[in-house]
């Protein structure tokens, strides 16, 4: 994991207009930072996971990313407005997000402007929103879904609406055991509860340390 101060953060990022994967997992950033973002045209992966300093002026410029299909920005939205300023900039053309960690500022009307605004989601990541109660009727619209976390969406109800989508993977770990039987039972073609660290746009996942967003950073050396 990198440190870096903002400052020196920015003045980098003003040179790499044509990058096109970015993890500033836990740094400090601040609305410049995405003001030079928003610069990177071919961006396609963003992950923001735990930054601090995500502010709604910064968040919208993440319009300007129309090829952005990986966003991760777990942890880092503090509050409502935060949040409706990040779905309203999200890019039709996003396939994997995850939102995780916004506790009680995620509600179900911002869930359904969510699949309204990105309805080719392939993977997404709700766990802990704590708020969300009726998002499964909003979830369903999503024909693309494959992999869904919801864990520690407590108040989440109507859980048996997704069995209509064709989930791969269903992650959501909760205190309740009897949730689990009952969500073998309700999708026994998916994988449930595989995955407790999410993948979404992070470079390295697990022992995978020779590569980075698959793609080989080092020869192999035989031993």
């Amino acid at each position: 994991m990198s440190s870096i101060p903002v400052s020196c953060l920015n003045e980098l990022l003003q040179h790499c207009c044509t990058i096109k994967k970015l993890s500033l997992e836990s740094l400090e950033v601040n609305e410049q930072t995405f003001s030079c973002l928003k610069k990177a045209q071919d961006l396609d992966t963003l992950n923001l996971c735990l930054c601090q300093g995500v502010s709604p002026s910064g968040v919208i410029h993440l319009k300007a990313l129309t090829k952005l299909e990986s966003l991760n920005i777990a942890w880092a939205l503090r509050d409502r407005m935060g949040i409706i300023a990040l779905i309203d900039s999200l890019s039709h053309s996003l396939k994997r997000l995850n939102l995780s960690g916004c506790r009680d500022s995620l509600l179900d009307p911002d869930v359904r402007n969510l699949v309204k605004a990105s309805p080719d989601l392939i993977e997404l990541d709700l766990s802990d929103c704590s708020t969300l109660q009726y998002s499964c009727d909003s979830l369903i619209q999503l024909k693309h879904l494959r992999h869904l976390a919801i864990s520690r969406c407590d108040n989440l109800v109507f859980i048996e609406k997704l069995t209509c989508l064709n989930l791969e993977c269903l992650d959501m770990f909760t205190h309740d055991l009897l949730t689990e039987d009952f969500l073998f039972t309700s999708f026994p073609k998916a994988a449930i509860n595989q995955c407790r660290t999410s993948t979404i746009a992070r470079p390295t996942v697990g022992q995978k340390k020779s590569s980075i967003w698959g793609m080989r950073t080092r020869p192999l050396v035989k031993v």
